[in-house]
């Protein structure tokens, strides 16, 4: 069963207005990178029982050009579609990746992580 689990990145803007300041840049229109990692969601894997973990299933949102990862600790790490994975890369505790180029928006996918312990993190596509 696919899930599809995307949370609202409201809580800084919201609070800048609450506030009542907002940083300079405010009014200038944002980056394709502010566009993408702003609609970023986390994520939480689960063991699989075969040597690795998995998040659940997401539909790409089109926010970004590629799929992205922030993780919470280095792994390395897999990008699934439903009939195929894509190669395995190093994501860097902290950093932004690139684990997926040219994503179609509406496409479903899910992350394979090398070992069993459960990774947590950020996801944007």
């Amino acid at each position: 069963m696919k899930t599809v689990r995307r949370k609202a990145a409201l809580a800084g803007p919201v609070l800048l207005l609450a506030l009542g300041s907002a940083p300079s840049y405010a009014s200038e229109a944002p980056s394709a990178q502010q566009t993408c990692y702003g609609q970023a969601f986390s994520y939480q894997s689960t063991p699989g029982g075969d040597g690795y973990s998995y998040t659940d299933w997401y539909e790409v949102l089109g926010a970004c050009d590629d799929i992205n990862i922030k993780t919470n600790h280095s792994r390395y790490v897999q990008v699934c579609g439903t009939t195929w994975c894509g190669d395995w890369k190093a994501a860097y505790e902290g950093k932004w990746t690139v684990i997926h180029g040219n994503s179609e928006p509406n496409a479903w996918y899910h992350v394979r992580f090398r070992g069993e312990n459960a990774s947590t993190g950020w996801i944007a596509d």
